[in-house]
Order: C-alpha cells, then structure tokens, then sequence
C-alpha cells in the first residue's frame, strides 16, 4: 500500500481512537520515510466523534472520554492527550529532578531543545545525520540522572526497524544495546533499576 493510500483509509475510515490513527501514521512514516508529508497530513487530517470507552477497562477515563472536534487537527488531539498525562497530574510519573545538577539540567534541556520532563505523544525525533528517518514518535518523560539526562520512550515509541544493529548484552545486566545505522544508540531496558541505590 502507497503512503497515499494508508491516508485515504484514515479519512474514509472516521477514525474515533487516537491510539489507532496514530500506530497507522507511525508504520506509514517509518516504511516510507516521510516525516515532512506526515506533519502535512497531521495538520489536514481530521476526526469526528468522540473516543469511544476503552474495552475492559484498559485505558483510562480520561483517555476514552477524550472529546475529538471535528475540526480538531489530529495534532492539537496529542498535544491534548499529552497534557492529561504530565507528572503532575494523578496517575502520572514523579519528577526525578530533585539535585541542583539536574535541576540545572531540565533547564538547558527545556530551553534549548523545548522538551518538558512530562512525556508528549506528538514529538516526533528524527535522525540528525538523517532528518528524513524518524526514529521515535512521542516519549514518555525527559529521566534525568547524576549521569545527565535521558529520553524515556515506551516501546512502542521507538522505530525499532531503524535501529538494525543490536548489541545483546549477559542476561544479568539492564539493558540490551540497539544501533541506528548512523550510530544513534538506544537502550532497551531488560529489568528494573530498583535495585540501584541511585538511578539511573
């Protein structure tokens, strides 16, 4: 299927579930490395109806009762979904900065690169030395630690087919190692950090 075609099925289609907008866009985006022409489409693109009730319970309240205008960009949908999620709110995820250094550094992060600590669904991450190849779309929070800080993603916000070289590491340790082509290295996570008297 073109990448046309995955946009024409979207409209016909009056998708009512963000969540499935977006998975369609990602693997549109990722095969056809057209992060320009999907920022397009995100601005065009528009859905009707409200989110419907998540099955079993497994979204929350806040997620299914999301209203969607119809002419609400698809866009200003994850920017809204994003804010119902900052740490701040109940559910979300606790702040880590609690150093002078790393206080220090949600500044410099924030004031050059405009990334809150709270994870956003619509921040798209490309390939420097590429910046037609996305290699993440959304993150859940900026983690930062004594080390300096990192880009949590969940995973299903990584590109993985962008990242073919990988690196398994003994199963004793945290994390395996994946490698874009360009050398961007991600860090998958294998078991928790808390055992660590400090992390990350």
């Amino acid at each position: 299927a073109s990448f046309e075609g995955v946009l024409d099925s979207l409209r016909q289609a009056h998708l009512t579930e963000v969540f499935a907008a977006k998975d369609q866009l990602i693997r549109a985006c990722t095969s056809f490395r057209a992060h320009c022409t999907v920022m397009g489409a995100l601005t065009n693109l528009r859905m009707k109806g409200r989110a419907k009730r998540a099955a079993e319970g497994s979204r929350s309240d806040a997620d299914s009762d999301l209203e969607l205008d119809d002419d609400l960009p698809l866009e200003e949908v994850f920017k809204q979904h994003a804010v119902q999620q900052r740490p701040d709110r109940p559910g979300g995820l606790p702040s880590t900065v609690d150093s002078w250094n790393r206080e220090r550094d949600r500044q410099r992060i924030e004031g050059k690169y405009g990334f809150l600590e709270c994870g956003h669904e619509d921040k798209i991450f490309l390939d420097p030395s590429e910046p037609g190849v996305v290699v993440g779309w959304g993150y859940e929070r900026i983690l930062y630690g004594d080390h300096g800080p990192y880009v949590e993603f969940r995973h299903e916000h990584v590109c993985w087919v962008m990242f073919p070289n990988i690196k398994r590491r003994p199963k004793w340790t945290y994390y395996d190692e994946h490698y874009t082509v360009s050398g961007i290295k991600a860090y998958e996570q294998k078991k928790t950090v808390g055992d660590k008297p400090n992390p990350p």
